[in-house]
Formats: structure tokens, C-alpha cells, sequence
């Protein structure tokens, strides 16, 4: 439990943009496979793609925190940017993750709708 808390906590406020897309994302894509259809298709492309967006949003956002906190620090000290680029990377991370199961899903949804299409 603390490495999901720390990986959350890590990556930032737009972790939660991402997560809240991804999971609705997923959730939709479920129910497409139980009851595919062309609207219920059309929501998980738009959430995926959404999820996707945030994801890199949150990537770039915090590339720009690590950035603007570098500048601070002694030129010694400036090899902790790796530190903040892979805190910020969370959130391709986390985007990329609920993705996978969600394309899975909208595949089999779709492969179903198909089938079902005389």
C-alpha cells in the first residue's frame, strides 16, 4: 500500500485527472464487452484518449517543476533532475498502465459488435 501512496503522491495533482479517465475508461470498456455498442465504443476511445492526454500532461507539468527546482541547487546537485524526472514520469506511467487493460477490452467489445453485425 505504500508504494501505490508514495507513487501517487510522487506524480503529483494530475495523477488524479488521469486515473479518474483511466478508470471510467476501463469501467466503459467492460461493459462494452457485455453490451457492445457504437456509442459505448465511441466513450472509450474519447476516455482513453483523454487518460493519454492527462498522462502527458502530467509528465510534462512536472518535467517543469523538476526543471524550475534545479535551477536552485548548486551545479554539484544537479544530478537530482533524475529524481523529479522519475517522480513525473508516474504519470505516463499510471496513463499507459489502465490503458493496457482497456484496449484489451475495447478489442474484445469491438470484435463482439462486429460479430454481432450482419
Amino acid at each position: 500500500m505504500t508504494l501505490i501512496v508514495d507513487f501517487v503522491r510522487e506524480a503529483g495533482w494530475p495523477i488524479f485527472p488521469t486515473l479518474a479517465f483511466g478508470v471510467a475508461a476501463l469501467s466503459v470498456a467492460i461493459k462494452l464487452i457485455d453490451k457492445p455498442t457504437e456509442q459505448l465504443a465511441s466513450l472509450v476511445r474519447n476516455l482513453s484518449v483523454l487518460t493519454l492526454i492527462f498522462g502527458v500532461f502530467g509528465t510534462i507539468v512536472g518535467l517543469q517543476y523538476t526543471v524550475r527546482g534545479v535551477e536552485g541547487v548548486t551545479p554539484e546537485m544537479r544530478w537530482i533532475f533524475l529524481i523529479g524526472l522519475r517522480e513525473t514520469l508516474n504519470n505516463l506511467d499510471a496513463a499507459l498502465l489502465i490503458l493496457f487493460p482497456t484496449m484489451l477490452c475495447y478489442t474484445a467489445g469491438m470484435f463482439k459488435l462486429r460479430q454481432d453485425k450482419p
